[in-house]
Order: structure tokens, then sequence, then C-alpha cells
């Protein structure tokens, strides 16, 4: 992976950004707010897969 065109996207966002916002503020949101939907779609996905092992017990299609 070539940092040029992270690089890029950053000062791109940064761009948008007005300079007085702390950065480290912004970073540490947007980290949360990027985990949070991580968990959220792997928790889903787990409860997907529980429910499908539940169908199979309960003599499901092979």
């Amino acid at each position: 992976m070539h940092s040029s065109a992270i690089d890029h996207t950053v000062h791109s966002v940064q761009n948008i950004f007005p300079w007085g916002i702390p950065w480290d503020s912004v970073n540490s949101v947007f980290f949360g707010v990027t985990y949070s939907v991580i968990g959220v779609i792997v928790l889903g996905l787990i409860y997907t897969f529980i429910l499908t092992l539940k169908d199979l017990k309960k003599g499901g299609h092979h």
C-alpha cells in the first residue's frame, strides 16, 4: 500500500474541517464511531450465525 493516497485523503478531509477543531478529538470521535459500527456489524453476524445454527439443529436443510 502506498501512503500517498492515504495522505491525500487525510489532507482533503483536513481541508473540509476548519482548523479551529482540535484534530485529536476529531480522530478519537472518528475512531469511536468506526469501532462502534464494526462492533455492531460483528454482533449482527454472530447473531445471524447463531440463528442459522439453531435452524440446523432443528433439522434444517442439509
